[in-house]
């Protein structure tokens, strides 16, 4: 079993995995950009290390962050910015850490956004061809850190995150002429990705891509009409007709797998 793990990205994601972790008795590592976050980290028995991940430089301990660790969960989602968000650029910083670090395997957070919307459902199987600049951005990334000699790494594809105080709907809720709207929902759960990532690392499942996605496949309009009645929310309208390229996804290996 391995003892203690790296996180680095301790946010909406990252922190409640961190604190899972350290309840089934691993030691974690866990980064954050913001020093406020120190004392929360600390207080949950994660040990605190700020540090920042950007164009030029990683800065902050990133070798003690790495020290006595076996594995290495890169939490580091795309910022929004344009102007910051040379993806894969930044994560390249990373990699004369790891290659100086005892390191062995890496999971890598990774997004669906690495699939092209397509008639056909996206598995595991399906070959990563992305639309967007984003998706183009995770995917240069997920193959960095797969052609490392020495590691071995695991790319976790997700969909929407949602929980208990994040979906969607807020935002939805009560606008009018909404696109797509017989468009698959592709959305996965805080306490399910918490999930899979944890059968990743107890059962050795390394050198993979899975997919997280919770497996509804309702339209846009019906899911989010639903969602919104039973929060006792403004009703989202849709265009009609309105439809492009569709993005279905499934995950059967993960599903046979993991979960």
């Amino acid at each position: 079993m391995y003892k203690q793990i790296s996180v680095l990205g301790c946010g909406w994601l990252g922190f409640p995995l961190a604190k899972h972790l350290i309840a089934l008795g691993y030691t974690i590592n866990g980064s954050s950009t913001s020093p406020d976050k120190m004392d929360v980290l600390k207080e949950n028995n994660i040990n605190p290390f700020l540090i920042e991940v950007n164009e030029n430089e990683v800065i902050g301990n990133m070798s003690l962050f790495l020290e006595g660790s076996d594995i290495l969960i890169i939490n580091v989602p795309p910022q929004r910015k344009l102007n910051l968000n040379n993806y894969q650029l930044r994560l390249e910083n990373l990699l004369l850490y790891i290659k100086q670090s005892n390191i062995k395997h890496i999971l890598f957070v990774s997004s669906t956004s690495a699939y092209a919307h397509q008639k056909e459902l996206i598995t595991e199987d399906t070959i990563a061809k992305p639309d967007s600049k984003a998706g183009q951005d995770i995917l240069a990334a997920e193959q960095m850190f797969q052609n490392l000699s020495t590691q071995k790494t695991t790319v976790l594809r997700l969909a929407g995150l949602i929980g208990e105080d994040r979906h969607p709907v807020n935002f939805l809720a009560g606008r009018k002429d909404l696109p797509n709207p017989h468009h698959a929902v592709n959305l996965i759960h805080l306490d399910e990705c918490i999930k899979i990532m944890t059968k990743i690392i107890q059962t050795d499942s390394w050198g993979e891509v899975f997919i997280g996605v919770d497996q509804q496949h309702l339209d846009r309009k019906t899911y989010y009409t639903q969602q919104a009645i039973n929060r006792q929310l403004p009703i989202p309208h849709f265009e009609e007709n309105s439809d492009v390229l569709d993005k279905k996804i499934d995950n059967p290996l993960t599903k046979e797998k993991l979960l």
